[in-house]
């Protein structure tokens, strides 16, 4: 009989239990609510990489007359918006001496583009030059400093 009674105390509190959880009074209404929005603004950011020096080399004699030289380097251009990207050159010197060099970006004599957006793009830099009469220009190691600019739009 004990027995009995605990499985209907049990029952009884398990019913007890259950309507308070079940047919328990709603929450009451909160008394103030706000919201709020979290912005972050990201800038501008743009990288030049892998811009390396090169040589500019011939196929024909080495210092020849009217030998041609050539040579390119390529950099890859990292943005997270539309950027401007200008390149500055000269022409390759030693000392006081030059050799009128011509230059392409992306095999093009326009040395400026705009990209459209986010970019991350190989890009060309070429360079080319011919030599004159053999006593034109001296043997040596001629040089040319040239300068990849990247600006926001």
């Amino acid at each position: 009989m004990e027995r009995f009674y605990k499985k209907i105390m049990l029952s009884l509190l398990s019913v007890g239990f259950l309507s308070q959880t079940v047919f328990a009074d709603p929450p009451a209404p909160p008394l103030d609510q706000k919201s709020a929005v979290a912005y972050m603004s990201v800038g501008v950011h743009a990288k030049v990489d892998q811009l390396n020096d090169f040589y500019l080399t011939t196929s024909g004699t080495d210092g020849g007359e009217n030998a041609f030289y050539s040579g390119s380097e390529t950099f890859r251009l990292r943005s997270n918006a539309a950027v401007n990207v200008v390149m500055t050159k000269e022409d390759l010197k030693r000392g006081d001496k030059s050799i009128p060099t011509s230059w392409t970006l992306d095999s093009s004599e326009t040395l400026s583009f705009n990209t459209s957006g986010s970019s991350n793009a190989n890009h060309v830099i070429g360079a080319s030059a011919t030599l004159g009469d053999i006593d034109d220009q001296e043997a040596g190691l001629y040089s040319a400093t040239l300068q990849v600019t990247v600006s926001a739009l």
